[in-house]
């Protein structure tokens, strides 16, 4: 996850489209992280002795708090600085874009919206940073991913995570390893077993069900693959600590 989050409930502050020459610099002590895409030019940003270096086509987000010194050359880049509560990450986080003609569409209407503030400018730059969000954490996970073993299982389990009949030796063989060596690759990569990493989606969906108000237990039990709604009720309170009258 390029973010180490996906549940950002963000600030923004600004968003700025700069065209500037060669410039050098110490950035100081910056109150707010910033996410900002390179339309041309390089530049390299260093910050204890660690250098990063970008150029036209790349993402770069810069933590709150990392005073960095800067050698760009002449560059145009969006920019845009928030705020938020969730845990970010505390060191530089590059990304080339796999798509870039999309990040300057969507950060060039951003950029719009924010200087003209036309009523409900606010929802609409809240909604194409969300975006964009999404779209990076979509093409880190494919740049993960590409050569994953793991890939089509995981897959997989997104798509099926509520069958009855999905398990862990199913999802073995479609990787054509031993089960064994499969739940040990998987724990190394994602730090949960195959089955915790089914559960918690069944969680999740499951409280999703139970807090629409539209579905009794009965309902969401069998949403959720279980044929037996006492078991169902079991599995809640063991993962959550609560019943599913509670949820």
């Amino acid at each position: 996850m390029f973010f180490e989050s996906d549940d950002i409930n963000f600030r923004i502050l600004t968003v700025l489209d700069i065209d500037r020459p060669d410039s050098k610099g110490y950035s100081g002590l910056r109150p707010f992280h910033a996410l900002s895409y390179r339309v041309t030019g390089n530049a390299r940003f260093t910050y204890e002795n660690e250098v990063t270096s970008v150029a036209g086509g790349d993402l770069i987000f810069v933590p709150k708090n990392c005073p960095y010194y800067l050698e760009a050359g002449a560059e145009r880049l969006l920019v845009v600085h928030f705020d938020t509560d969730a845990k970010l990450p505390n060191t530089f986080k590059k990304l080339t874009a796999a798509n870039p003609e999309m990040y300057v569409r969507e950060l060039s209407r951003l950029y719009s919206a924010w200087t003209m503030k036309r009523p409900g400018y606010k929802h609409e730059c809240q909604y194409l940073l969300h975006k964009i969000f999404m779209n990076i954490e979509r093409e880190a996970a494919d740049a993960l991913n590409r050569d994953d073993q793991l890939n089509d299982a995981v897959e997989y389990i997104h798509e099926h995570f509520c069958d009855r009949d999905l398990t862990v030796d199913l999802l073995a063989k479609m990787c054509s390893m031993s089960d064994t060596y499969f739940r040990r690759l998987f724990k190394q990569r994602f730090k949960v077993t195959p089955l915790k990493y089914i559960n918690d989606l069944k969680v999740k969906y499951a409280t999703e069900l139970l807090r629409s108000g539209y579905y009794t237990v009965t309902e969401a039990a069998e949403k959720c693959g279980f044929d037996n709604v006492y078991y169902f009720s079991l599995f809640i309170k063991k993962e959550t600590g609560l019943s599913p009258s509670q949820i």
